[in-house]
């Protein structure tokens, strides 16, 4: 089982580039063991003038038994050697209770039928997380040969509370959707949270207090029959679970977000289309600022810390999705955007700033329901600046990934009544990829795969 991943950096701050897909710093004898309990209680009740109430509690049980094993520090060019393990056992317990509660209606005003929505959440959650940090240091070969998991397994000791934590979130809403005139039509709310969390996590106090009230408000109007252009405003507010180099939480991003388009149906509602701008600014937006060291608190060592960064982002998006014809189906988009941080530089390199997608499915029902179909993903370059390694020349470590493509395909077939094969040919051309580069460390994404499948329904 995985704790962290590959350095793509060698000692000197250049990039890494010919570790085999099978390559893992993982070795067989760690684990990460999940139980995920849920149950839910729902009452709703319709009442004849239209309206309509509904209530939902949810209980959600979550453990982990986990034995991790996490590689640190960047190899050497020449010997391929310089990387260290540490270990441990992580027992945890969390339990998590919702409250949701909803309400809609209509509402006759100034000789038209509007909808008013009111609605209130209330949730806790409760988390123990356990302890056992081996203090022996692994050695790692040369990372040629990581993929034969030859690291041993250390000795623990009994594991020892670390966490205790408490989060109580308060969300309140209302909102009017307003029919102005047959053309025009309004939407008008606003949002109330409040956040509070308590207790310890590794010795670092998780208490916050926040609180805010968040307005939203757009607007409709239909251009022709089948064209609407729409606008909105909505002030944000959102809790952050990400923490700062002292391991406390950071407080909520706040901010304001722009956004216009317009959505239209074609072939007589067959293909529905939007195109859209937005503009995003936020303050205090989680950005990734290093990785916890073997200095940090043991359950700590190898996550992400994170720093508060004024953020403002820009761009637009295309998507469609429907029938051609009553066999042919497609659906895809372009996405483009652009973030920029309080020094105007891209505070998150990570992610792309241009995507493309297309999906397309033919049916041929007289050939047995003979189903194909094609997918393509497409995304331009991104980088890592890792702050750990230094360059000969004293400049941050840059890890890229150029811009790529991936396809898959395909194929099914009714064998006989009841009966369908299915064959899938993910990554179909091979290609070779680093699949995030969000925390520094990564992996290649899966090579080329075929898998085949048999369907029974009855």
């Amino acid at each position: 089982m995985l704790w962290g991943a590959l350095p793509f950096s060698y000692s000197d701050g250049t990039q890494i580039r010919d570790y085999p897909r099978s390559a893992s710093t993982s070795a067989d004898w760690t684990y990460w063991n999940v139980r995920d309990e849920t149950a839910f209680a729902e009452l709703a009740y319709a009442m004849d003038n239209g309206w309509s109430a509904k209530g939902v509690f949810t209980y959600r049980h979550f453990r982990e038994r986990a034995k991790l094993l996490y590689a640190y520090n960047y190899p050497d060019r020449d010997t391929g050697l310089g990387v260290y393990g540490m270990s441990g056992i992580y027992p945890s317990d969390y339990k998590q209770y919702l409250v949701d509660l909803y309400a809609s209606g209509p509402l006759h005003l100034f000789g038209r039928e509007h909808q008013l929505a009111f609605g209130f959440s209330a949730g806790r959650s409760r988390g123990h997380e356990y302890e056992g940090f081996s203090e022996e240091v692994l050695v790692y070969p040369d990372y040629h040969s990581w993929s034969q998991g030859t690291v041993p397994e250390p000795s623990y000791p009994d594991p020892i509370l670390q966490t205790n934590t408490t989060d109580k979130l308060i969300r309140g809403y209302a909102a009017a959707h307003l029919n102005l005139t047959d053309a025009l039509k309004g939407v008008v709310g606003v949002s109330v949270a409040q956040l509070k969390s308590t207790g310890t996590s590794y010795d670092a106090d998780q208490s916050r207090k926040n609180s805010k009230a968040s307005p939203y408000v757009g607007l409709l109007y239909d251009l022709t029959s089948n064209i609407t252009a729409y606008a909105s405003y909505t002030s944000i507010f959102s809790p952050q679970v990400e923490v700062d180099i002292t391991n406390r939480k950071l407080a909520p991003a706040v901010g304001d977000a722009y956004e216009a388009g317009i959505k239209s149906e074609w072939f007589n509602h067959r293909l529905y289309a939007t195109a859209a701008v937005f503009h995003i600014r936020q303050k205090g937006l989680a950005i990734v600022a290093g990785t916890f060291g073997p200095d940090a608190p043991d359950g700590k060592v190898g996550e992400s810390y994170y720093t508060g960064v004024d953020t403002t982002s820009k761009g637009f998006e295309i998507e469609f999705a429907g029938r051609l014809t009553d066999r042919w189906t497609v659906n895809g988009g372009y996405s483009y955007f652009r973030l920029r941080g309080e020094d105007h530089e891209n505070p998150r390199p990570y992610l792309p700033n241009r995507t493309f997608k297309l999906a397309t499915t033919y049916s041929v029902p007289e050939l047995r329901d003979l189903m194909l179909g094609a997918q393509l993903r497409w995304q331009d370059a991104i980088r890592y600046v890792d702050p750990g390694v230094q360059t000969t020349d004293g400049q941050d470590g840059i890890v890229r990934q150029g811009r790529y493509a991936v396809l898959d395909l395909v194929a099914g077939v009714r064998l006989v009544d009841h009966l369908r094969a299915t064959l899938n040919v993910r990554n179909v051309t091979d290609r070779k990829y680093i699949a995030s580069l969000m925390w520094g460390q990564a992996f290649y994404a899966a090579p080329r795969s075929v898998t085949a499948s048999l369907r029974f329904e009855y």
